[in-house]
């Protein structure tokens, strides 16, 4: 598989990626076959092909043994990426919706202050980063 950082980006692991890539060049395979073509070992192929069951790259057949069958990785790739782009959508509305509420809390606030102007003379560069740091940390 050439794109393995395309896959990486949508939250699969190099196991991951390992096995499905075996499961696709096989076509369907049980479970012993995806582990010795993937490499990975069978203590941790269990987990590794439930959670490529649970994002959408492989199915499995309810007959003994067991067959995994991959999902077309164009099929794959597009459902990961639409979940991807309404998981980002609904984080910035959130973040907006956020960022509304703060303003109407904070808004009444900032405009009751009167802001003043101060002047600073320093003649030294310590003295003008002990005055940026006083402003920065609010004590003047």
């Amino acid at each position: 598989m050439r794109n393995i950082s395309l896959l990486k980006k949508l939250g699969l692991s190099t196991p991951e990626i390992n096995v499905y890539q075996a499961i696709l060049e096989s076509g369907h395979a049980e479970i012993k076959d995806v582990s010795v073509t993937s490499h990975v070992p069978l203590n941790r192929i269990y987990d590794t092909t439930k959670k490529l069951y649970d994002k959408g790259f492989i199915k499995r057949t309810n007959k003994r043994p067991v067959r995994y069958i991959a999902i077309n990785p164009e099929t794959a790739i597009k459902q990961k990426l639409t979940e991807k782009m309404e998981k980002d959508e609904e984080a910035n509305e959130q973040l907006m919706a956020l960022a509304g509420q703060l303003l109407e809390e904070w808004e009444p606030q900032a405009n009751s202050k009167k802001s003043e102007i101060f002047t600073y003379t320093v003649d030294n560069a310590s003295a003008i980063v002990s005055e940026c740091i006083d402003m920065l940390d609010g004590n003047t």
